[in-house]
């Protein structure tokens, strides 16, 4: 008879999901190399979570998010979660006292309070998603400005007979931003005993980079029929190089109507100002004297 499988009580699963993001956490940012100040932040967050912060929702996506950020601060899904409850607490609180002071110079009514309050609550907690989502986006841009430079020197490295373990972690090393992190970090799970093509897809995942996804499907399709890895990375470095240059078209096309809407909305005002200005001045005087 098949053995009955356990059910994890509501406290079994918190447990568990503590110790991944403790696990995701330690792998990018270890606690003893943080500053002070962050080790006082996260063990402040990890009292809120404990006493204060019970709330789960959305947490998985959280995580995926800081995995992809790389972990700013060292920060779990919960720690993060309960920074925005503290940072949404605290704008709903200065958000009071500002409508508070103007309320002495301008008639404000009791329900304005309520609403700037929500308002200011509610940007205080989505800023630290702001944060995040721009460190995600700086970190990829990060990964696809150095993708095609790391996939060449790991073609060398492979066609000059390293092993493509082993070229990868010459190359990693090379690279000090998140690039090399994760081509080290793949080595090390390497060493213990995962296979190559669950790390990459892994790494692939973290990042979440359509050209860094084609080449891991390039490099695990190629180990699959036997085929040359070295002529695959070169082939993939060869595409990547293409996709860098047509995005680099594409935002140049996109400067001049960047610089349209400046031009209109701030250089051009103050233009009409320096310009005007001094003639109305002038017929304000000439008029004056005119007139007595």
């Amino acid at each position: 008879m098949a053995s009955r499988v356990r059910t994890l009580s509501p406290r079994e699963r918190i447990e568990r999901l503590k110790a991944k993001d403790r696990h995701l956490a330690s792998l990018y940012r270890p606690a003893e190399s943080q500053p002070l100040l962050v080790r006082l932040l996260r063990a402040l967050l990890g009292r809120w979570t404990e006493r204060i912060g019970r709330r789960r929702t959305g947490e998985d996506r959280i995580r995926e998010k800081l995995m992809r950020a790389g972990f700013p601060l060292g920060l779990r899904a919960r720690e993060f979660i309960a920074l925005r409850q503290i940072v949404g607490m605290l704008a709903f609180l200065l958000t009071l006292g500002l409508t508070r002071l103007m309320a002495t110079q301008l008639e404000i009514q009791p329900i304005h309070y309520a609403l700037y309050g929500l308002a200011g609550g509610y940007f205080g907690a989505f800023l630290p998603m702001m944060v995040l989502n721009s460190l995600i986006a700086k970190r990829q841009r990060q990964v696809e400005i150095h993708l095609p430079d790391f996939i060449d020197l790991l073609t060398v490295s492979v066609e000059a007979g390293l092993a493509l373990d082993a070229a990868l972690q010459r190359v990693a090393g090379e690279f000090p931003g998140p690039l090399g992190e994760e081509g080290l970090r793949i080595v090390g799970e390497l060493r213990v005993g995962r296979t190559r093509a669950e790390a990459l897809r892994e790494m692939a995942r973290r990042l979440d980079i359509p050209e860094l996804t084609s080449f891991v499907t390039m490099i695990v399709q190629a180990e699959q029929i036997g085929a040359s890895i070295g002529n695959a990375l070169r082939i993939q470095s060869q595409q990547i190089r293409e996709l860098r240059a047509l995005r680099a078209r594409e935002r140049a096309q996109q400067a001049p109507v960047k610089i349209t809407i400046v031009l209109i909305f701030f250089i051009l005002p103050l233009l009409g100002i320096v310009i005007v200005a001094p003639t109305l001045i002038a017929a304000w005087e000439n008029l004056q004297s005119a007139f007595g």
